[in-house]
């Protein structure tokens, strides 16, 4: 794995393999066991927008690392001439041992990731959010142990986190029922896999689901007790925070998932440290 820029190019192993790690790396920083498997490398971030949560893990986590990390300038990329994405990623590659890109056209990360000559990490996309899905995938088996039978309602608006959870969940033998019809991490095409039913309403796609998965500008009703409660009875509800409670899930859905919402969040640092270190050590 020379670049991460979509979950469709690991097979389900890989991702079991990542998410081990992941595991490991959440077990030790919980105890405030060091483990510093990156000492002298340096992180080079290309922020396409401005970010919270994804920034915090990319920075925590290479500090958490022994590393470092540092910001490098977006201006070349915004325009997306070819030349300067090529200039930028053969000059931003002799400065750091890596660099993840956030926030910006996936063609442009294609293209940026061709000419680096170090490993380049997709922070996410507008077509593909493959480290926010590993970190949906490792609150899911953390909670169910295994993905084996589970079937995900996903509730969210169409995009980046759509495509990769989709393909992440399909990649690992789940059932999908979703209110958005996904499309390919690459290049926005429809997503010819099998496993995924296409609904028209919440209530139907959430029955009998073991996940139901929102995220901010959902369109298709509030998540209450009403649809949750057609769901299984161990029901996990995730969510692409920000939070909009009132909007797309209620405030005592919201409530009573919390943890596994908060979870979720914070697996987002473990499985980008655990990427981190693959694709440096590898």
């Amino acid at each position: 794995m020379k670049h991460f820029l979509t979950i469709s190019e690991l097979h389900a192993k890989q991702i079991h393999e990542i998410l081990n790690l992941a595991d490991q790396l959440k077990y030790e920083k919980q105890r405030r066991t060091p483990h510093l498997l990156l000492q002298g490398k340096t992180l080079g971030i290309v922020p396409g927008s401005s970010s919270s949560r994804t920034r915090i893990c990319l920075e925590v986590g290479m500090y958490d690392l022994g590393g470092q990390a540092v910001s490098l300038p977006a201006d070349s990329l915004r325009d997306q001439d070819g030349s300067r994405i090529r200039e930028s990623a053969q000059c931003y590659s002799r400065f750091v041992d890596i660099i993840a890109l956030r926030a910006l056209p996936h063609t442009v990360l294609g293209a940026f990731a061709a000419e680096s000559s170090v490993p380049v990490l997709n922070g996410a996309s507008d077509l593909a959010d493959p480290c926010g899905t590993l970190a949906d995938l490792m609150t899911i088996r953390e909670r169910c142990g295994s993905f084996a039978g589970l079937r995900l309602c996903y509730a969210g608006p169409a995009g980046a986190a759509s495509n990769s959870l989709i393909a992440g969940a399909l990649a690992m033998g789940m059932e999908v029922a979703t209110l958005t019809a996904p499309c390919r991490e690459t290049d926005g095409e429809p997503l010819l896999l099998k496993g995924w039913t296409l609904f028209e309403n919440l209530a139907d796609a959430a029955a009998g689901a073991d996940i139901i998965y929102t995220g901010p500008g959902a369109t298709w009703g509030e998540i209450d007790n009403t649809i949750t409660s057609a769901g299984a009875q161990d029901l996990l509800v995730l969510h692409k925070q920000p939070a909009n409670r009132g909007g797309e899930l209620s405030e005592q859905v919201f409530a009573d998932h919390a943890q596994e919402i908060y979870d979720q969040a914070e697996n987002k640092l473990h499985v980008i440290k655990a990427l981190l270190v693959k694709l440096l050590r590898q």
